[in-house]
């Protein structure tokens, strides 16, 4: 199984998809046991061919006019990053960006600049644990940070996402 993350889809206003079309979009791929959480762009789903971020990329653009970033994590990924997470007892305020590329480490110079006191993270290869106890809202190191930095597209969940999305794996 993999999830696909949409990067910037939002609930309501700007770049907003009905969770129910861009499912039968999937299906329109040839992809199965298709389910999504929450409407900001987590969709789980399998594959008996290669498909890339690239394809559903395209096809986002297509079908819905908008210039969305996918990132795509198997299962076992999405597992691993939730069982790596160990900077908090959560789930309040711990958060986990992906990476579309690996990331080096002059991500952390950036990290260091501009994080609070509290605010602890750990760098993986191509993903992020974060853990902001002021809060996401008041810290620096956003998922926009992290692009801006890093050069490479990301996306951010929260941990309790995160979990969820693994129980529909």
């Amino acid at each position: 199984m993999y999830v696909a993350f949409l990067r910037g889809i939002s609930v309501a206003g700007k770049n907003k998809i009905e969770m129910n079309v861009l499912k039968s979009m999937f299906e329109s791929l040839g992809l199965t046991n298709i389910s999504t959480y929450l409407n900001t762009g987590n969709v789980v789903f399998d594959s008996k061919k290669v498909i890339t971020e690239a394809d559903l990329e395209d096809k986002i653009n297509s079908t819905f006019d908008l210039d969305i970033k996918v990132l795509i994590r198997t299962s076992e990924e999405v597992l691993k990053l939730i069982e790596a997470y160990d900077l908090d007892e959560g789930p309040k305020n711990c958060y986990i960006t992906m990476f579309k590329s690996s990331i080096d480490q002059s991500l952390e110079e950036a990290i260091l600049k501009v994080k609070l006191d509290d605010d602890k993270y750990r760098l993986l290869e191509q993903s992020l644990l974060l853990f902001v106890p002021n809060g996401y809202g008041k810290t620096k190191l956003t998922n926009n940070y992290f692009e801006k930095k890093s050069g490479a597209s990301a996306t951010t969940r929260n941990l309790k996402t995160m979990t969820k999305i693994s129980g529909l794996l």
